[in-house]
């Protein structure tokens, strides 16, 4: 009866009831949100768990690697294996200089990680700059250069065409 009062009276009732919160951790939701998209985009997923190995295999590479890169293996007798077919002592084999290709495959996801990010941020850069000077330019120069991209983006499409239409016209 004193709660009802002190309600009545405008007062400030302290609730006694612990506050329950049911919050789902983040790291579930992450993950029913892969699966969905794994279902929706099954070939996106694929494409991703490519790149994601791509990635763990460049950054693992001093630690998964058997062999470095560009040491010439040496057996006994100071003997080199060169072109030694794939077996359990060299997954993949070896060169012509007797170096092992699964090390050097992995230590080239290195490089190939490097090209490609060199390759974005030039391409993010370069024509975020162009977009900003043709934004600024005024409208003829905007309009100019969104003909440019236009006609780049259908270069590929066109090319494709040309290439069937040469094909077709043989026949």
């Amino acid at each position: 009866m004193a709660r009802e009062e002190e309600l009545m009276a405008g007062g400030v009732v302290e609730d006694t009831a612990p506050a329950i919160r049911i919050e789902s951790p983040t790291h579930v939701l992450t993950w029913i949100a892969l699966g969905g998209f794994a279902r929706r985009k099954p070939l996106g997923a694929i494409g991703g768990l490519i790149v994601l190995a791509l990635v763990a295999t460049a950054l693992l590479a001093p630690l998964i690697s058997p062999y470095d890169p560009r040491q010439i293996i040496r057996e006994a007798n100071n003997r080199v294996p060169v072109y030694v077919a794939p077996g359990s002592t060299y997954l993949l084999g070896t060169d012509h200089v007797g170096r092992d290709i699964v090390s050097r495959i992995i230590y080239g996801a290195q490089i190939s990680l490097y090209v490609a990010l060199g390759a974005v941020l030039i391409g993010v850069t370069g024509w975020f700059v162009v977009g900003l000077v043709s934004a600024y330019a005024g409208r003829t120069a905007d309009l100019v250069v969104q003909r440019l991209v236009d006609v780049m983006m259908a270069a590929p499409a066109l090319t494709s065409f040309w290439a069937f239409l040469a094909v077709w016209a043989l026949h």
